[in-house]
């Protein structure tokens, strides 16, 4: 299955919008946003997340899948990492 920032930038690349008109579409004021959903750093609130699903013209619950295995994902790598340094 592919990440949330993968589904993210697929689906804006194949809308022919660029991260600023996404952002600007979003009423955001820097396209850095867009760049750290796609990238994985960060995830949409939940309300863009219904957003970005009707302006990608993608299924909400292909997107809620991907924010399920992101969230596994990232608490996975924060246990790993909090216990690699309590040892």
């Amino acid at each position: 299955m592919k990440t949330l920032g993968e589904l993210l930038k697929k689906g804006r690349s194949t809308s022919g919008l660029s991260q600023k008109d996404v952002a600007d579409k979003l009423g955001y004021s820097s396209s850095q946003f867009i760049s750290n959903w796609e990238r994985n750093i960060s995830m949409p609130p939940a309300n863009t997340l219904k957003k970005l699903s009707g302006l990608y013209d993608l299924p909400t619950d292909l997107l809620l899948n991907a924010v399920s295995t992101n969230a596994a994902n990232i608490a996975r790598k924060k246990y790993a990492e909090k216990f690699e340094r309590a040892q």
